[in-house]
């Protein structure tokens, strides 16, 4: 991808989804806006700006298009923030081709991914806490995230930094002037009270974070691997969460000879449950199910967590070693699960979950604990604003500056020394809204979006 930074070119792309439809959405965005959209559109009555215009679209020929509808949007007052303009035309994709070829050969170019949104951040239009949450939009796999992506969409996440980067302003403001304008008489400063700015910073930064696992784990999803010996019930588990036999499930032992996948959706977080290979020594498996428990290896360093489940009527039924061996270097929580309980009478051993993965006994608890590991003890609530590692670690690290500011002011340290610290806080939130971003940055974020937007 390479970035048009300078925003010279008129872009243009599909912004509706590939394949027939009623309609279709074509935008444009450039400087030559105007000039394009005037040589392909001819209106059926006047022309008026930001209103939807029935009309025809020709090409540079004149040949007739589509009869359709079109919004043109000055320069300023479009998503972009430059001159644009939407085609809303019939959805075949044979209309849609026609347009773009249209549109490039009156000089636009295609969009490359995300470019319309980069140009919106390029334009002060969005801040890039807000584009992220326009791609986790779009990406959203359940209503959780939806609602989160959109509070993220309308500005949520620079709404609530808005008072820190305010008090750094402050902060710096009030030490600054004493070192810039020594020889004025402008006293001593309080330093208890830029020392309660800062824990006011503090604070709300807490707040901010206390949440940012939850709302990661909501944009990127979570690997869970069930592992464990053969005929364990790995299988009939998977069934039993997904709703329906998506697994083979047979008494013979090493049915399950491939990694199988299925996402579910566990109180809005995406799920990805891993059903692999029972494990157990390979000189006892034969050259397939040898893959199979090789790749069970491989996706157990994946995990994000890893349900080790065993059967109850074993003697010793976490003993095994292979397993035992492999968990311990695996960085992932471990929940150790025993099945086919529906006759067990014994005493259920410490820090285990009971369960019928055939009558589907004792799930619910086992599935409150998984979401608790995942996301914290504390419920999802309104405030839920960071749901990008990248987010979330910028944050930490205003965080580790204002902690570091606080101490060396608390122990008198030179003016110039405090200053940096809150300094770096400041381009940590520079760096979090795209302010102070490299064109490196900026590519390997919108290469991510949807040619289009």
């Amino acid at each position: 991808m390479s970035l048009d930074i300078g925003c010279h070119d008129t872009i243009c792309a599909l912004s509706s989804a590939q394949g027939p439809a009623a309609l279709a959405l074509v935008r444009a965005s450039g400087p030559r806006a105007l000039e394009i959209f005037q040589q392909i559109f001819k209106p059926k009555g006047l022309f008026k700006a930001f209103k939807a215009m029935h009309g025809l679209l020709q090409d540079q020929h004149g040949r007739p298009l589509d009869d359709c509808v079109a919004i043109f949007y000055e320069h300023g007052r479009s998503f972009t923030g430059e001159t644009s303009f939407e085609i809303h035309c019939h959805g075949n994709m044979i209309i849609v081709d026609e347009i773009l070829q249209a549109l490039c050969a009156l000089g636009a170019r295609l969009a490359e991914p995300g470019e319309f949104s980069m140009r919106a951040l390029l334009n002060n239009k969005i801040d890039l806490a807000q584009a992220e949450s326009i791609a986790d939009l779009i990406h959203a796999q359940s209503s959780a995230a939806k609602n989160v992506a959109l509070q993220g969409v309308q500005g949520g996440l620079g709404a609530r930094c808005l008072p820190i980067r305010e008090n750094i302003i402050t902060l710096l403001a009030e030490i600054e002037a004493r070192m810039d304008f020594p020889d004025e008489e402008l006293g001593g400063y309080d330093r208890n009270n830029l020392i309660n700015l800062m824990n006011n910073s503090l604070e709300k930064l807490e707040q901010l974070l206390a949440q940012a696992a939850y709302g990661i784990k909501l944009h990127e999803g979570v690997r869970m691997v069930i592992c464990g010996s053969p005929n364990a019930g790995k299988s009939t588990l998977l069934n039993r969460l997904v709703g329906h036999e998506r697994a083979i499930v047979h008494h013979q032992a090493g049915t399950t000879r491939d990694v199988i996948e299925v996402q579910i959706n566990l109180h809005g977080v995406p799920l990805t449950i891993i059903d692999v290979a029972g494990i157990r020594d390979l000189q006892q498996a034969d050259a397939v199910e040898q893959i199979g428990i090789e790749r069970a290896f491989e996706e157990l360093t994946q995990a994000h967590v890893v349900l080790w489940l065993a059967d109850c009527n074993l003697e010793h039924p976490f003993a095994d070693k292979i397993i035992g061996e492999k968990l311990a270097h695996v960085h992932a929580p471990v929940i150790r699960v025993l099945n086919k309980t529906e006759n067990y009478a014994g005493s259920p051993p410490a820090d285990t979950f009971m369960i019928s993965a055939k009558l589907g006994l004792g799930l619910s608890d086992l599935l409150a604990h998984l979401h608790t590991i995942l996301v914290g003890s504390k419920a999802p609530g309104e405030e839920l604003f960071i749901t990008r590692a990248r987010q979330r670690d910028e944050l930490m690290q205003a965080r580790a500056n204002f902690i570091e500011a606080k101490r060396l002011l608390e122990e008198q340290w030179a003016d110039e020394v405090v200053t940096s610290e809150l300094r770096a806080a400041g381009l940590a939130f520079d760096r979090l809204f795209g302010s102070e971003l490299s064109e490196d940055v900026l590519d390997a974020i919108f290469s991510q979006f949807c040619i289009g937007k």
